[in-house]
């Protein structure tokens, strides 16, 4: 710690990448549900609770949305995401 630092902290986050990939069930006959789902959507989830989404929806980890997402953090104090 250096001089002057005392009280200060660096936050961060535990980042969650399962809202997206796709799901192993993709393809597979008799389960229509999981032909776009990613890879932590269950049956249950879009069957039992068909209103609950990612607020900005089922996603890719693509370079713009990990941009996005790195730029929102920071802009609220968040200095580091733990993978």
């Amino acid at each position: 710690m250096m001089a002057g630092d005392a009280g200060k902290i660096t936050a961060g986050a535990y980042y969650f990448d399962g809202w997206s990939g796709r799901s192993k069930l993709a393809g597979t006959a008799g389960e229509p549900w999981a032909i776009n789902a990613p890879t932590h959507l269950t049956r249950r989830l879009i069957e039992e609770f068909p209103d609950r989404e990612p607020c900005w929806g089922w996603r890719d980890d693509s370079q713009a949305i990990m941009e996005r997402q790195i730029d929102l953090a920071a802009d609220h104090g968040l200095a580091f995401f733990a993978f």
